[in-house]
């Protein structure tokens, strides 16, 4: 179900929620009104709003993180583009991707990064994190004073034969 910004109050129902900040799965209403979560109980009475829809059968969880993203860009846009990996990751539920940075040219350049920043940000609900090829290419990769922090494009990570090994930041 694709939902565009609406004025109206949003019930949903009978949806299966999983929460795995009180590690918990159940089944319950949502109301959302102006955007924002307003309630979440059992049964909600619908009376009061207009647009209700019935997720039984449906799973609602927080944004799932993708750690092995091959986006193919720059390179091979013809395969896949940023945009496009973007689109995908989301229509699969994942709000965060690391791609790897076997692209042809690689990304292992700060112009390169700077690249994955600029077409990332274009990405709409969508983080873009780079995973480093190299140990120690932070101080290279970035100019001084950068700071690498959750909003940024770049998550820097070891990328050994692309598979992805937690490393220092």
């Amino acid at each position: 179900m694709q939902i565009k910004a609406i004025n109206e109050e949003l019930l949903l129902q009978n949806a299966v929620i999983v929460d795995p900040f009180k590690d918990n799965i159940y089944e319950a209403d949502i109301l959302i009104g102006k955007g924002k979560i307003k309630n979440i109980e059992q049964k909600i009475d619908p009376k009061n709003v207009k647009i209700c829809e019935d997720l039984r059968g449906s799973y609602i969880a927080p944004g799932f993180i993708d750690l092995h993203t091959h986006l193919r860009e720059p390179g091979n846009e013809d395969e896949e583009t940023i945009a496009t990996g973007v689109k995908a990751a989301l229509a699969g539920g994942f709000t965060k991707i690391c791609c790897m940075p076997n692209t042809d040219p690689p990304i292992d350049t700060a112009t390169a990064v700077e690249f994955v920043r600029q077409k990332a940000a274009r990405a709409d609900r969508c983080r873009v994190y780079v995973i480093d090829d190299c140990p120690g290419n932070l101080q290279r990769l970035c100019p001084p004073g950068f700071v690498v922090e959750d909003h940024d494009v770049v998550l820097y990570g070891l990328c050994d034969a692309c598979n992805a090994v937690a490393g220092p930041a």
